[in-house]
């Protein structure tokens, strides 16, 4: 059960840090 639970926030986790390296990214470029 833990492992799951770590597996899909771990999903999450990666999902939120390419959103904000996305906006990062189109913050700098403006």
């Amino acid at each position: 059960e833990i492992a799951q639970e770590f597996g899909i926030s771990q999903m999450h986790v990666s999902r939120i840090l390419r959103a904000v390296l996305t906006q990062l990214r189109t913050a700098l470029t403006d």
